[in-house]
């Protein structure tokens, strides 16, 4: 790292007067290269974690800037610096980033592998340091008003119907028989009783009718039937979602008990391994999810230099994430960094977690393959790689998963380079001209997370 300086802004390696997206590249680009991983040490990374904490959010970095500018920051300049010319740093044996690294044998490579998950973690373990919130019970669901008022208006609609039908033909059957009988050349004044009678008898058994009858038509109606099965869903989700809430609950009071009393060390440390020890397991599978990035990314710095790589990266306007996009001479591979412990095996289309199926990962693939076609508007992908820990697979070579459309293979992380540059089996390799033009729409579309 070549970044000096006594500020916080000296720290990351850009002026005051940066925008807040070249800020945030520089800190990523800096937190890549502190990092321990790559050839940086556990102050450095510290270091630049404290840089960014104070000019991360626009209201931290306004209060930094009119401390600055009051001269209230000059403690600043007792912090050791982050570069070659600091006493914490230390002269690395090896070459410390990609680029310091011979280029005829690496891969182009962009984004910051594992960054975002960092920075979730972080965000989530200062909160439940600082504040443990609870987990929210599930909402039931109720059905809307506009539902049970259709119901109502159709019953309401066809008893008023099937009353005044009723009353109107009582009321003609009396003035048929009192026609048949000459009554009416007495006047209607002879009839009005008898026709008060029959037409309020028939007006009333008009009503009571209707009700069965409104109820067989809402039995009979398509839009009941579908109303009643989304409620019965809805209902199975509710269930559902209550027992996680129990769940969580109950894992909440057990991580709330294991957290310690004096958090002061781990907020100012939060990837020390103290914290990491007593983070709850929800908290650290962002870590390591983050972890299994930076590992995978390493193993693919060594591909070669025909090969393109894109780190934690969008798509779309959905936000779909992906771990790892790679150019390669066989076209657009998409490459899952998979954090889950062993051990796991391969059995002709699924996967196996300690011999159990597990949900198949395609299934969680699928929409997100979509979008690559959607957003870059290209063929798709040629190839899906999951990607695990040497430990975690029984199998550490390159093992396909039968009976999908798209080619998706499982390999250990030490075999990922070489599978790569060996080629996929049943994948063809693409032209030049056209490797070029993915190369050059994947640059020109994705986003970094």
């Amino acid at each position: 790292m070549t970044t000096s300086g006594a500020t916080h802004y000296g720290v990351l390696g850009v002026a005051a007067s940066v925008s807040a997206h070249e800020l945030k590249r520089a800190y990523r680009r800096m937190q890549r290269t502190s990092h321990p991983d790559t050839g940086g040490s556990a102050e450095q990374f510290r270091i630049v974690q404290d840089a960014w904490a104070a000019l991360g959010t626009p209201d931290r970095r306004a209060a930094y800037d009119r401390a600055l500018s009051a001269g209230s920051a000059h403690h600043s300049a007792a912090e050791p610096r982050v570069g070659p010319t600091s006493q914490t740093s230390r002269t690395p044996t090896r070459p410390s980033t990609a680029e310091e690294r011979p280029r005829a044998r690496r891969a182009d490579s962009q984004g910051h592998p594992g960054g975002s998950f960092r920075l979730k973690y972080r965000d989530l373990m200062l909160v439940w340091l600082v504040n443990p919130t609870p987990p929210s019970p599930p909402v039931p669901w109720v059905p809307a008003r506009t539902a049970r008022g259709r119901f109502l208006r159709q019953g309401l609609r066809l008893g008023a119907q099937m009353t005044t039908s009723f009353a109107a033909v009582g009321a003609g059957l009396v003035l048929f028989l009192a026609w048949r009988q000459g009554h009416l050349v007495e006047g209607i004044a002879a009839i009005w009783m008898p026709l008060l009678l029959v037409a309020g008898f028939g007006g009333f058994a008009g009503a009571i009718s209707s009700v069965p009858v409104s109820v067989l038509r809402m039995r009979r109606d398509s839009y009941r039937r579908e109303l009643i099965r989304y409620a019965k869903e809805k209902a199975a989700t509710f269930a559902a979602a209550q027992a996680d809430f129990r769940r969580a609950q109950r894992a909440f009071e057990i991580d709330l008990r294991a957290r310690p009393s004096n958090t002061a060390p781990l907020l100012a440390a939060p990837y020390s391994e103290d914290a990491v020890r007593v983070a709850p397991p929800s908290i650290r599978v962002w870590l390591d999810r983050a972890m299994a990035q930076e590992n995978t990314a390493r193993e693919l710095a060594s591909v070669g230099p025909r090969f393109s790589i894109w780190h934690d990266v969008e798509l779309g306007a959905g936000h779909t994430r992906f771990d790892h996009l790679v150019v390669a001479p066989q076209g657009l591979i998409v490459i899952e960094s998979m954090a889950e412990a062993g051990p796991v095996t391969v059995e002709h289309d699924s996967l196996r977690h300690g011999g159990r199926a597990v949900l198949d990962v395609r299934d969680t693939l699928r929409p997100r393959l979509a979008e690559v076609g959607k957003t870059l508007g290209i063929g798709g992908a040629s190839a899906t790689l999951l990607v695990y820990a040497d430990s975690a697979l029984l199998q550490t070579r390159l093992q396909q998963l039968g009976g999908g459309a798209m080619p998706t293979f499982v390999v250990g992380a030490s075999h990922l380079a070489a599978a790569l540059v060996q080629g996929l089996p049943g994948v063809d390799e693409g032209a030049t001209w056209q490797l070029d033009r993915l190369r050059a729409t994947v640059a020109e579309r994705v986003r970094f997370a």
